[in-house]
């Protein structure tokens, strides 16, 4: 499902997490690299998530950025960085279209799922497929 790199390991606060589609979904086959910055008051604050490869996706802005309260709902000091990508892949395989920050996308997959599932695949190909998990 997801695997967590340290891009710099003078930084402990930073992490990237390189999340694997769903197979039974439209974002199936595609990879995304998504980063991780906890704040100093972690684990009793969330961190900030973005996604640093494109993705087309009702839940996440056009510059990356998720719904806030998608991590920060119910946050605790027990949750911690596989809660975070637990989530995150939740969120592909059944997005929320109770709180969509692309309402145009939201509205598409309400209106036209088999557009949506085309639009969504056309993206992964032309930006997730290409995304590699580095080396450990």
């Amino acid at each position: 499902m997801a695997d967590f790199r340290l891009p710099d390991s003078s930084n402990i606060l930073h992490w990237d997490i390189y999340l694997k589609g769903p197979p039974a979904s439209p974002f199936k086959g595609g990879v995304w690299k998504i980063s991780l910055k906890f704040p100093e008051t972690y684990p009793f604050k969330p961190p900030q998530i973005t996604f640093e490869t494109p993705i087309y996706h009702m839940n996440v802005s056009e510059d990356g950025k998720i719904c806030d309260q998608m991590i920060s709902e119910g946050w605790s000091p027990t949750l911690d960085a596989a809660h975070c990508a637990r989530t995150l892949y939740t969120m592909l395989a059944a997005p929320q279209t109770s709180t969509p920050l692309r309402s145009d996308i939201a509205n598409l997959y309400k209106e036209n799922r088999d557009k949506y599932n085309s639009q969504v695949s056309a993206h992964v190909a032309k930006n997730a497929a290409k995304t590699k998990v580095p080396d450990a």
